[in-house]
């Protein structure tokens, strides 16, 4: 399957905004508008891929994703630094560790250690906070710069 691109990626991301009401199905749908795989996701959903301990309200897919949901919205934060130490986390290395109340959202990118606190429905305004779904990153041009200097400079010296 080709990569997917960040204006496909946005396309995707906003079917599933501006909803009334949102439940754990989110997750999913969101994990295919990033483009992962729909075997893996139906086995995610069937429970064979989910290593959770609680699988009504808990999604945990190796090296992906770990979403929780918790009822009361004071303790999303609260619960997001509870999961960053606990040891399935620890163990599994999710990319992404997702709280919801299905109304907010705190997301946290465990890989560039930035955080993500929104409103569920207006998920379209950050689809580049995922965007490592899709195999590719969105770097900052700065530091790409740099690189780029110094890799030509090394070249000009080998030549």
């Amino acid at each position: 399957m080709a990569r997917l691109t960040f204006t496909e990626a946005q396309n995707h991301v906003a079917d599933i905004a501006n909803r009334e009401t949102y439940n754990i199905d989110f997750v999913y749908e969101l994990l295919a508008a990033y483009g992962r795989a729909r075997s893996a996701i139906t086995k995610l959903r069937e429970g064979s891929l989910n290593l959770a301990e609680d699988k009504d309200n808990e999604i945990l897919q190796r090296g992906v994703v770990y979403f929780k949901h918790v009822s009361d919205p004071n303790k999303l934060h609260s619960t997001a630094e509870e999961l960053a130490v606990d040891p399935l986390v620890v163990r599994y290395n999710p990319r992404y560790l997702i709280i919801s109340d299905y109304e907010r959202l705190v997301a946290v990118d465990t890989k560039k250690d930035s955080r993500l606190d929104i409103k569920l429905r207006d998920i379209d305004r950050d689809v580049d906070f995922f965007f490592g779904w899709t195999g590719d990153e969105i770097t900052d041009e700065k530091t790409e710069a740099v690189a780029d200097r110094r890799a030509a400079d090394k070249m000009k010296d080998l030549y």
